[in-house]
């Protein structure tokens, strides 16, 4: 699967060279979690779910065996919905795709939610502008997201619409960045 996850297109290798912003300018309404913010450059990201409070995410990635994806060398940026936005999941959905047999579709979701290289918040926003108002983002399961503006903030939406806010922080890893998000987005 990680084979697959690096053939992603070209607009996420345009994306991701891109890194290297200061990731300012754009405020989001969504928190950092203290763990993210105090991040050693020399953490992995699955390092820093260990030590986040976003306990469903880390739960779902460990439930899902990519912990070893996320502590490995790629370079990934890892859309974390917090556990408030796994509470506005319908009722019972979450457990259902925690169970053994739902791993696939859990792997699903989880990956949704990654994106191959480093893109931070400022990299977005050059995206959504030279995209004429959205960019389109390539991610690891092979769907694609796509990234607006709402006043500052830079929104992401699934393919049925549902939305997400970036939060304001990138925390960085050594093998990439985390950014929070205040909802979960769902696969096709």
């Amino acid at each position: 699967m990680l084979k697959r996850w690096c053939l992603t297109g070209a607009a996420m290798v345009a994306l991701s060279a891109c890194g290297g912003g200061d990731g300012n300018g754009m405020n989001g309404s969504v928190g950092a979690t203290n763990a993210f913010e105090a991040a050693a450059p020399a953490q992995t990201i699955a390092d820093g779910l260990k030590a986040s409070d976003e306990t469903r995410f880390r739960e779902a990635v460990e439930a899902a065996g990519m912990t070893p994806t996320l502590a490995g060398p790629g370079e990934y940026t890892v859309l974390i919905p917090s556990n408030t936005a796994f509470d506005g999941m319908p009722a019972g959905a979450l457990d259902g795709l925690m169970k053994p047999s739902a791993r696939e579709q859990l792997t699903g979701l989880i990956s949704y939610h990654v994106l191959p290289g480093t893109i931070l918040r400022a990299d977005l926003g050059r995206a959504i502008d030279n995209g004429k108002g959205k960019a389109v983002l390539a991610t690891m399961n092979g769907a694609t997201l796509t990234a607006t503006r709402d006043g500052d903030a830079i929104v992401l939406a699934d393919s049925a619409g549902s939305k997400a806010r970036i939060g304001p922080a990138d925390a960085r890893f050594k093998n990439g960045v985390v950014h929070r998000i205040d909802a979960v987005l769902m696969p096709s």
